[in-house]
């Protein structure tokens, strides 16, 4: 059946948009009226016995609540009783046995959920001007429906128009202007057909064109073979990708544009580029697997990423006009990029240029650029003589470089140029660099750097190596010298600075490696990731004058044994403090939780966590230890911290304290074993070591025969006791 035209008449228009005014202005909600909003339930009868229940909303326009009939044609009244239908409520229209085609009428401006829902023989719906979207519960159940008019004022196709039936005919209203990505993957059309009223798109009943015919927007009938319409010079975005069953389109030498994913997934076997065709759009013809030949055209300038990225190319040849060549241009192809025998090659002559080894160069009045390797196997590569710069994202994410050779006259190495180069190991810096992009060699392997004194310019996470970025192996960078007479950057033990240009200076990077390292004093900033996952690190020098500390910038993962830290201002008297961490398994954890996430140096965060390692209750109390614990040192560690209490929360004392006093038979012995009277006199100052338990001390004490300590304890039990010299526990 054909399906009929649905097109609003200006008299239509008018009275429904005073319908609407009416129900925008609050006077009326529709959609959600309640019972004191409508009248009683009336039902009308048509000349042809359909009946029509429906109430009357606010005297004002007619709500249809149900309809019974037997015609196979039911067209949907445009007013009852000289009101206006304007709704159709939930399940108006549903369960029509008899009824095969359904024509709304325009002054319908609200359908309900699932409206014509279960009308098993409808075939053709046409849907009123004045609805702005498309619900398929509308036509739920509707497995014969066919031929489908969207309503006039929808702006944009969803791919929901193919929920329900087998569409083979569809009409686009007069506002459709935009169509999903994919609406028409699932498509089993036979025709399509734009509203005379749209402005902005047309129909040849296979495709849809959009700027006066110039531009194809997308294929919305599936095909084999189709032929752009001479005068187009646009293939818009998506215009033909999925479609499987195309092997075949004819482009008039007219089209200048080939835009993003224009062919992609597609049956496409061949690509003959028009005559004026200048850019080809990123992952046009993506996996294109039966794409086995294509023929480009001398003036094309653009190739976009992963142009051609899976398709079925053997041999691709790109003309001396090329200025633009995307990234993975034809990556999972038979193409190859280097040899004598390489099947992708660019003309000569031109602005681009491919060398025997898979470099891609750009030709400029000044000198060659480096633009991006497109050999992916490539392990080693040296760098054309007379490069001037390497291009961003050049090297970017190659598996398996391991070693490029720079050449003498480069002056600039491009943002993340050489980023996720994982195996990266070896990139020397020529004496004529001067300027490195952020990022440059981000999550490389690097294992050593010389700056040269030529250099102005490191740009940000420049060098912070695959372990110092994620954590999960020990940072590659070992070796960090500055030449002599650098203006910008020095290095000292173990650091890579930089001087700032109002004065100051800030650490870039740690060359994991060295174990002492003092930060220099003018140092005010530490870069992120600077120190980031240091597995070798075991002295720190820092100072409060470090007032920003980057993301994960102090990020060890090693036991750092000492930290000293000079003060700006001083406190409770101490103008630098000295934290050694004992030498057990909670300490990592507690400098982590110190540094990891520190923006600034903070004595009070450095002292929490320093006091939590030191108290390590449960090292203390395991009798079953299975790693050997250093009883005495962890107990001077602690009785240093509780007789200079500096920065120490009440809750850190009171464990502290709690912890000696549960093992002070055990630390005493320690002690007894050093002969460190000192720590017996601490014990006694902190009132931990008293009259109630000292006879336990001695007794434990005694049994090393240590006839020095014994008579130590001894000479602190007569003071106790006041007894006289001789002690017969002796």
């Amino acid at each position: 059946m054909a399906l009929s035209d649905g097109s609003a008449s200006l008299e239509q228009i008018v009275q429904m948009e005073k319908i609407i005014a009416h129900v925008r202005t609050g006077k009326l909600q529709a959609i959600q009226a309640d019972e004191d909003a409508r009248s009683e339930e009336l039902e009308y009868t048509t000349d042809k016995g359909t009946v029509w229940s429906y109430v009357l909303v606010d005297d004002t326009y007619v709500r249809i609540i149900g309809c019974r009939t037997a015609e196979e044609t039911l067209s949907i009244p445009e007013s009852i009783d000289g009101k206006p239908v304007f709704e159709l409520a939930v399940d108006a229209c549903s369960y029509l046995e008899s009824v095969r085609e359904i024509i709304c009428a325009n002054t319908i401006g609200i359908i309900g959920a699932c409206a014509f829902r279960v009308c098993k023989n409808l075939e053709s719906l046409v849907l009123p001007y004045g609805v702005d979207t498309y619900d398929s519960s509308w036509v739920r159940g509707c497995t014969n429906l066919k031929e489908l008019a969207l309503p006039g004022k929808q702006t944009r196709v969803y791919s929901n128009v193919f929920d329900v039936g087998e569409l083979r005919y569809l009409k686009l209203g007069a506002s459709i202007e935009e169509f999903i990505p994919g609406v028409f993957q699932k498509s089993k059309l036979e025709r399509v057909v734009i509203d005379e009223n749209n402005p902005h798109l047309t129909s040849d009943g296979k495709a849809i064109f959009a700027h006066e015919g110039r531009h194809v927007r997308v294929l919305a009938v599936p095909c084999e073979s189709f032929v752009v319409p001479e005068g187009c010079e646009t293939i818009e975005i998506k215009a033909f990708a999925n479609h499987s069953e195309l092997k075949e389109v004819v482009l008039p030498q007219s089209v200048t544009t080939i835009e993003e994913h224009a062919f992609s997934y597609s049956g496409l076997e061949r690509f003959d580029a028009p005559r004026a065709l200048q850019a080809i759009g990123a992952r046009a013809f993506f996996r294109c697997r039966r794409l086995e030949q294509a023929t480009l055209n001398e003036g094309l300038k653009t190739i976009g990423d992963d142009a051609f990225t899976g398709s079925g190319l053997t041999q691709l040849v790109a003309p001396t006009t090329l200025e633009t060549l995307g990234r993975t241009v034809a990556s999972d192809t038979a193409l190859t990029f280097s040899g004598e025998d390489a099947s992708f090659t660019i003309a000569p002559g031109g602005i681009l240029e491919l060398d025997q080894f898979g470099g891609l160069y750009r030709n400029t009045s000044q000198g060659k650029h480096f633009v991006r390797m497109l050999d992916d196997e490539a392990r080693e590569y040296t760098v054309l003589e007379g490069t001037l710069e390497i291009e961003p994202q050049a090297f970017a994410h190659h598996l398996h470089i391991v070693e490029v050779h720079l050449p003498q006259g480069l002056r600039k190495i491009g943002d993340a140029a050489f980023r996720d180069c994982h195996d990266l190991a070896r990139a020397d810096f020529p004496s004529t660099l001067e300027e490195v992009g952020n990022e440059a060699f981000l999550d490389t392997s690097l294992e050593r750097v010389l700056i040269p004194r030529s250099l102005r310019r490191l740009g940000d996470s420049a060098l912070v190596t695959h372990g110092a970025h994620n954590g999960d192996v020990a940072p590659s960078l070992k070796s960090i010298e500055v030449e002599e007479g650098s203006e910008h950057f020095f290095s000292v033990p173990g650091l890579l600075c930089e001087r700032r240009e109002h004065g100051g200076a800030h650490v870039v990077v740690y060359a994991d490696g060295t174990p002492s390292v003092r930060i220099p004093d003018d140092v005010t900033a530490i870069d992120p990731y600077a120190f980031g996952g240091a597995r070798h690190l075991k002295e720190l020098y820092l100072s409060t004058r470090i007032h920003r500390v980057g993301m994960r910038g102090l990020s060890v993962d090693c036991l750092v044994e000492h930290f000293h830290v000079d003060l700006e201002e001083p406190i409770d008297g101490h103008d630098s403090f000295d934290l050694y961490f004992p030498d057990a398994p909670r300490s990592t954890h507690e400098i982590q939780l110190a540094f990891n996430l520190s923006s600034a140096i903070d004595p009070v965060m450095m002292f929490k966590h320093y006091d939590s390692a030191i108290v390590n209750m449960h090292e203390f109390d395991r009798r079953d230890r299975t790693v050997e614990f250093d009883v005495y040192g962890q107990a001077k560690l602690a009785l240093d911290r509780l007789t200079d209490p500096v920065l120490m929360s009440n809750n850190n004392k009171i464990m502290l304290t709690q912890v000696i006093a549960d093992n002070l038979e055990e630390i005493c012995v320690a002690c007894a074993r050093h002969d460190d009277r000192d720590a017996i006199d601490d014990l006694l100052d902190l009132d931990l070591l008293t009259k109630d338990n000292l006879l336990a001390v001695i007794d434990r004490v005694g049994k090393l025969q240590d006839a020095a300590m014994t008579g130590y304890l001894l000479e602190i039990k007569r003071r106790f006791f006041n007894s006289s010299a001789i002690d017969f526990d002796l």
